[in-house]
């Protein structure tokens, strides 16, 4: 069994590689952007969203409020409309509508996509668009890493399209598989929509 010290180092390298990748897709603006960002475990990709949109009003919604204090630090001294809401997505209603809404490895903890995505339909404007990763459930050996994380189990990237398919349009679908060691493969899909 590998130490708890291990897992967590592994669970931030995948955040920040995640982020790296997600950034790709995520071209940024000076435009005045409404943003809800879904998660902020290690903050990775939120840096990214708040440097590439300056102009923006963001949300930043998570069920920890370490995560949120977390942000509140990085994000100091940022002279914009920043709201950090220590809640779970699945449960709190946003009364706003937002531009994009970007997740960094969060919606495979969230026990009812459907519903999710029905929430994020509501929210988004008109050609908003959302842009996550998630971890899809393939074949594994042992993977100690998603035992412990996985609620909402994806055994496709076609299962992710068919649901999303009467609400949005897929602009990207990309996948890859990290073998972070001997043991243990991870399969991270990354999906950006369009409502439509």
């Amino acid at each position: 069994m590998f130490s708890k010290i291990v897992k967590e180092n592994i669970e931030k390298e995948l955040q920040k590689h995640t982020a790296d990748k997600m950034e790709i897709y995520v071209y940024g603006s000076e435009e005045f952007y409404s943003i809800l960002n879904v998660g902020c475990e290690t903050n990775f990709f939120i840096q990214k969203v708040v440097k590439r949109f300056p102009n923006s009003k963001i949300d930043i919604i998570d069920t920890d409020i370490e995560n949120i204090n977390k942000i509140k630090e990085i994000t100091l001294g940022i002279k914009r409309e920043i709201n950090y809401i220590c809640e779970d997505i699945e449960e709190y209603h946003i009364p706003e509508k937002y531009d994009l809404i970007f997740s960094n490895l969060a919606l495979h903890l969230i026990s009812d996509f459907h519903g999710l995505l029905d929430k994020f339909y509501a929210y988004l404007n008109y050609g908003g668009k959302i842009v996550f990763s998630s971890i899809c459930e393939k074949v594994y050996s042992h993977n100690f890493l998603l035992d412990d994380i996985l609620i909402q189990k994806f055994s496709s990237v076609n299962e992710i399209k068919k649901i999303v398919k009467n609400k949005f349009r897929v602009l990207i679908v990309d996948e890859e598989i990290l073998k972070e060691q001997k043991d243990i493969s991870i399969d991270i899909v990354y999906f950006v929509l369009e409502k439509i």
